[in-house]
């Protein structure tokens, strides 16, 4: 998934249902606008409605996902979404998450 996080308002639940195919040792990829204005033990969300990284590990949390690897691509000014970076996320299933919605 890519740049979608920020249009959708209850995103555990999306989560869920978009990983509900996952297989046990499935993994998932979100790339995604990430707040850098912000450290990570700063608020959920940042300015432009945008998570931080604490936010999107709770996101993730929530969804019954656990976090592999984080790698964020750091730009000189800011994207066209408007974030100064862009991060992929690279997730598996909680071990006995079902994803179910």
């Amino acid at each position: 998934m890519r740049a979608v996080i920020q249009f959708i308002d209850d995103r555990p639940r999306f989560l869920r249902a978009a990983g509900a195919g996952l297989k046990e040792d499935g993994r998932f990829v979100i790339i995604e606008g990430e707040n850098g204005d912000s450290s990570p033990d700063d608020g959920v969300f940042g300015s432009g409605g945008f998570p931080t990284r604490k936010g999107f590990l709770e996101i993730f949390r929530r969804a019954g996902l656990v976090l592999i690897s984080a790698e964020t691509n750091r730009v000189g000014g800011t994207l066209r979404t408007g974030v100064p970076q862009m991060t992929v996320f690279l997730l598996k299933r909680e071990v006995g998450s079902r994803l179910l919605p």
